[in-house]
C-alpha cells in the first residue's frame, strides 16, 4: 500500500468519525434545541406543545446511536493502514465494541445516573481519544518512511 493511499485511508476514517459523531451527538442535540421551537408553532395548549416536543427528542434519541456504525467503516478504514493484519484487526474490533455501546445503550435503555452508562460513555470518550492516537501514530510514521 502506498503512502498516498494510507493517506486517503486516514481522511476517509476522520470523515467516518465526523459523520458519525454528527449522527449520534449533534443530531439529538439540534432536534432537542428545535423541538420546542417546532411544537410551540404547530401546536396551541401547553400540553399538546410539551408532549410532541418530547417525543420528538424521543425518536430523536432512539435514531441517534444507529449512526454509531459509522464508526465501525472508520475503525476499517484506520486498520487498513496498520502494518500488520493484527493490528488491523484489533482496531476494527475496538470500533466494534465502540459502535456496542451506542447500540447498548440504546436497547437496554439504561438510565443516564447509572453507573454502567458512566462505564459507556466513559469508554466512548477513551475511544475517541485512542482513535485520535492512532491518527497521529499513523501519520508520524508515514511521515517518517
Amino acid at each position: 500500500m502506498t503512502a498516498i493511499s494510507k493517506i486517503e485511508n486516514i481522511e476517509r476514517s476522520i470523515t467516518f468519525v465526523l459523520l458519525g459523531l454528527l449522527g449520534a451527538f449533534v443530531f439529538v442535540n439540534v432536534l432537542g434545541a428545535l423541538s420546542p421551537l417546532w411544537a410551540v408553532w404547530r401546536y396551541e395548549t401547553a400540553e399538546e406543545t410539551i408532549s410532541h416536543s418530547r417525543d420528538l427528542l424521543e425518536i430523536a434519541s432512539a435514531i441517534g446511536p444507529w449512526f454509531s456504525f459509522l464508526f465501525v467503516v472508520a475503525a476499517w478504514h484506520l486498520g487498513k493502514v496498520a502494518k500488520t493484519p493484527y493490528g488491523r484487526w484489533i482496531v476494527v474490533v475496538f470500533g466494534v465494541f465502540l459502535s456496542i455501546t451506542f447500540i447498548g445503550g440504546l436497547l437496554f435503555d439504561i438510565p443516564f445516573d447509572s453507573p454502567v452508562w458512566s462505564v459507556f460513555f466513559g469508554f466512548q470518550f477513551v475511544s475517541l481519544l485512542v482513535f485520535l492516537a492512532l491518527v497521529r501514530k499513523f501519520l508520524r510514521d508515514l511521515r517518517l518512511t
